[in-house]
């Protein structure tokens, strides 16, 4: 899978996603690697301790010259304690890219799909669960993020969730930051608390999480 012409650069991440060293991730039972060639994250290693023992969780972004039966061969498997998530067929605008993905078993099974939208920094900004013989929406979700600290979970702080048909039902107060405990409310709730959707987040300044088309950010400002 590597050519080693290639720049490859490796990073370490704690179970936040924030950076961390190598040896501060061999003290860790979970932890998560990083893997870059020429500067593109190619994978990402999600190290994993259950009850039932250490796992891996391989996240992979493919291009259109690789076989998806030998990445699904090398990443997955029983023994190994292995499973992995495809990254295929992507679509960039600006800093943002989206792209499919399917989820696979230990055994190699496909268990989930959907598509994800991801920044420069690898943040996600998208996720879609779809049914597996279809394009159908299972749960549709946006981001966003405070841009305060290097990890992704510790920075996320609202959580848009979309219909099948792209409206928005609910918005979830990830922190607690805007005074709804992490819990979820709707549109007209949100619209109603003028200094929540006018002065803490102006709504009109953030047109990408009206609706969950566009998938792709249409501008930088989101």
């Amino acid at each position: 899978m590597f050519d080693n012409t290639m720049n490859i650069m490796l990073r370490y991440l704690n179970e936040f996603l924030d950076t961390i060293t190598e040896a501060q991730a061999a003290l860790l039972q979970s932890y998560v690697v990083d893997h870059f060639e020429d500067g593109l994250l190619k994978k990402r290693e999600f190290y994993r301790e259950a009850k039932s023992g250490k796992y891996k969780v391989t996240n992979y972004f493919s291009d259109s010259s690789e076989n998806k039966a030998l990445i699904i061969e090398q990443f997955t498997g029983i023994s190994a304690r292995g499973s992995c998530v495809i990254y295929f067929n992507m679509r960039a605008s600006g800093e943002y890219s989206l792209w499919d993905w399917e989820q696979y078993s230990m055994e190699g099974i496909l268990r989930l799909r959907g598509k994800t939208v991801l920044d420069a920094n690898y943040k996600e900004f998208l996720i879609i669960d779809t049914e597996l013989d279809s394009d159908t929406i299972k749960s549709a979700y946006k981001h966003y993020y405070g841009d305060v600290h290097a990890g992704e979970i510790k920075d996320l702080l609202l959580e848009f969730g979309y219909d099948k048909v792209g409206n928005l039902i609910s918005i979830c107060d990830v922190k607690g930051i805007y005074g709804y405990e992490t819990k979820s409310i709707d549109l007209e709730r949100f619209l109603l608390d003028t200094e929540f959707s006018q002065i803490m987040f102006p709504w009109d300044q953030h047109p990408y999480y009206h609706n969950l088309y566009p998938l792709l950010p249409e501008s930088e400002i989101i």
